[in-house]
């Protein structure tokens, strides 16, 4: 064999070997970035699990009930708004929306502490 074909052969191997690296770096790079969507996602519907189990919990109580509970302020790294439409709350960030229905709810969710009563039958919040 001539060294301009060990040459050869040695620079085709290299190539391969980065090629193969840089798809294999790239594959999981994107299955980091599904998984910390897939976080997002179960975080948001914990959260808004957890406002609607505090709404429940109001409206089948007596008159009377209060409470202060804690909202998480962040989604994982991201921030996420609530807001009110119709007969639901609506948990959302910039990929991700889930709501729950309320009924003869007065008052708005925050990020952060919240305070709910039942007040003569109805929940009142913050």
């Amino acid at each position: 064999m001539r060294s301009g074909q060990l040459s050869v052969e040695f620079v085709f191997i290299i190539v391969f070997i980065c090629s193969v690296t840089t798809i294999f770096i790239i594959l999981i790079g994107n299955k980091i970035a599904d998984l910390e969507r897939d976080k997002e996602y179960l975080l948001l519907k914990e959260a808004a699990a957890m406002a609607q189990a505090e709404v429940d919990t109001a409206a089948i109580t007596c008159p009377g009930y209060a409470r202060d509970f804690i909202l998480p302020e962040r989604i994982g790294n991201a921030e996420y708004n609530i807001t009110r439409e119709a007969n639901s709350f609506v948990f959302s960030t910039a990929n991700f929306v889930v709501l729950f229905k309320i009924y003869n709810v007065s008052g708005m969710l925050l990020p952060g502490n919240n305070s709910i009563k039942n007040i003569g039958g109805g929940v009142h919040i913050n």
